[in-house]
């Protein structure tokens, strides 16, 4: 049997063998990994930075900029910040104004 390098040297993807092991079975893995990777991609920079301009997300952001609060440093349980930064996200979620 020829191993796997030999089966994908050329350009024809059709699977010589059947199996998890064939080239079109690697070539739909790389396919679908790059996929992830471009769904991963759009959330990030599209998806993501739209949410941001829903209200309730708006408030949080706006009250997370004020404070100085550094979002993306470790949780800390014994800190005040921390106590008061998850008791107004609770609050945010739990209250939040509804239209008129």
């Amino acid at each position: 049997m020829e191993s796997l390098m030999e089966r994908c040297a050329g350009n024809d993807l059709t699977p010589v063998l059947a199996g998890p092991n064939s080239c079109s079975c690697m070539w739909r893995r790389w396919v679908r990994f790059f996929l992830c990777l471009l769904l991963v991609w759009v959330f990030m920079f599209l998806i993501a930075p739209i949410g941001q301009r829903l209200p309730a997300v708006q408030t949080l952001t706006e009250y997370v900029a004020e404070t100085g609060i550094n979002a993306s440093a470790l949780y800390y349980t014994g800190v005040e910040e921390t106590a008061e930064a998850e008791m107004y996200l609770h609050n945010t979620g739990e209250y939040t104004p509804s239209g008129p």
